[in-house]
């Protein structure tokens, strides 16, 4: 019993190792990502498209990381040498594409009165998509620094909560039982999220 217990505790630490390490690396690819696309949208103009039904808007844009109750602000040039710029909030349009980076408005920020829309970058592309954002939200309800995933499959985009990830994923994954199966078994954990991803979109190409 005592050799049977030892080996229960050495394999249960080898898991919670397994599971830090893993999401060592999911933390440190967010903040890869989100390094890249501070250091190219909050400092400099970039050229790209914004986009929404009937409406697409084309120059260069410059994104506030801040976040306020209005959301987040971009900053819009129609040429790059124009000296001014007008500003507007970023959930005015559905999503932002440049040859470096894709963003899509999401809610991020729940509040009393709905959900604060702002525009994060994706980082992982397929029929299943996840994007995330490490943001700033100065004193605004007291966020700080703050991460936010979210995946988004069709039409359908939830933003991911520990608390409630298996039952996201049997809304995300109710095509590909063998997947749940692992996740509902304990085998695939929140921890393991860019492995979910990568696993269903190999498995359904687009």
């Amino acid at each position: 019993m005592k050799a049977e217990a030892a080996y229960n505790t050495i394999f249960n630490k080898d898991k919670f190792i397994s599971r830090m390490i893993k999401m060592t690396l999911l933390l440190s690819a967010l903040l890869v990502m989100n390094s890249a696309f501070s250091q190219k949208y909050v400092t400099d103009f970039i050229y790209g498209k914004m986009v929404k039904e009937n409406d697409t808007l084309v120059g260069y844009f410059k994104f506030n990381h801040e976040i306020t109750q209005n959301g987040q602000q971009v900053y819009y040039k129609k040429q790059f040498e124009s000296e001014s710029s007008k500003s507007f909030p970023s959930r005015r349009y559905d999503y932002f594409e440049s040859d470096s980076f894709y963003l899509e408005t999401f809610g991020v920020v729940p509040t009393l009165t709905g959900d604060v829309l702002i525009m994060i970058p994706r980082i992982i592309n397929g029929k299943l998509q996840l994007f995330a954002i490490n943001y700033n939200g100065g004193g605004f309800l007291g966020l700080g620094h703050s991460e936010t995933l979210c995946v988004k499959k069709g039409s359908e985009k939830l933003r991911l909560k520990k608390s409630k990830f298996k039952k996201q994923m049997h809304q995300l994954l109710d095509d590909d039982e063998a997947l749940l199966q692992k996740i509902d078994n304990d085998e695939l954990k929140y921890e393991d999220l860019i492995e979910i991803i990568k696993s269903y979109n190999n498995h359904h190409p687009l």
